[in-house]
């Protein structure tokens, strides 16, 4: 038969493991939603996204204006570009 410490021991180094592998795994547990939370900070939104190239496409449009009026050679063309972007 087994004396009762020996049993005591084995059970209180099986439930300890048990503990160790529970605290390791909520640790990675809690750097991985830390770690969801950061990212999905910086993502952004769809509506965002579209702004963005809306207003990269503004300025294209205008530069390809300016491009147009200064490569061709009619007048009224580069007056007009000139009066609808100034700068």
């Amino acid at each position: 038969m087994i004396p009762e410490y020996v049993l005591a021991a084995g059970c209180a180094s099986l439930l300890s493991l048990f503990g160790v592998a529970f605290r390791k795994i909520d640790h990675a547990d809690r750097r991985m939603d830390a770690l969801e939370l950061k990212v999905a900070e910086n993502y952004v939104t769809k509506q965002e996204f579209r702004e963005q190239f809306m207003e990269l496409f503004r300025v294209l449009n205008r530069l390809e204006d300016k491009i147009d009026a200064h490569v061709g050679e009619n007048r009224m063309l580069i007056e007009q570009v000139r009066r609808k972007h100034p700068n």
